[in-house]
């Protein structure tokens, strides 16, 4: 007996985050247009390949397209979750509908856009969780930002201090 497998992609440019207008002037349209475009997010037609080329036998359902996709998953043995960035994000409202929706023993895995196939539990959940959580509040750049902040007047110092002023 063949394993039923279904993918369940999402238009993630729909998202909550990835909301934005093309030409806005508003700090926090373009906060979003930013955070969105630095995961650079792969194309439905590329996650469609890779599902098939990974899982041949398996059924894709789009999430945009289908209102009743639940029941598409009611019966299946393996659920594959595909994230067109590398942490999903805009995708854990269907991570957390997925728990009481599919078959107890069914195996939730994630194919996102960088070729990383890997099962969804819960420390890949929380560690996922984590990852947006740093991408959406941009901490890498943060971090660098007060470093940067508070090192320059020093070096500046030091090199007046020193000699150079060229």
């Amino acid at each position: 007996m063949t394993a039923k497998i279904v993918g369940l992609y999402r238009d993630q440019e729909n998202c909550e985050l990835a909301r934005y207008r093309a030409g806005a002037r508003d700090p926090v349209q373009l906060y979003r247009k930013t955070v969105w475009y630095k995961l650079h997010p792969r194309n439905f037609e590329y996650m469609r390949g890779l599902f098939h080329e990974r899982y041949p036998n398996g059924t894709l359902v789009c999430l945009d397209e289908s209102k009743d996709w639940l029941s598409s998953i009611k019966d299946a043995d393996v659920i594959v979750l595909l994230y067109a960035d590398p942490i999903g994000l805009g995708l854990s409202d269907v991570e957390r509908l997925l728990d009481g929706n599919k078959l107890r023993w069914a195996a939730v895995r994630i194919l996102n856009g960088r070729r990383r196939d890997f099962v969804l539990n819960r420390g890949t959940l929380w560690a996922l969780r984590m990852r947006r959580l740093i991408a959406r509040m941009m901490l890498g750049e943060m971090v660098f930002f007060i470093i940067f902040l508070f090192v320059t007047p020093w070096l500046l110092v030091r090199d007046l201090l020193g000699g150079r002023n060229g």
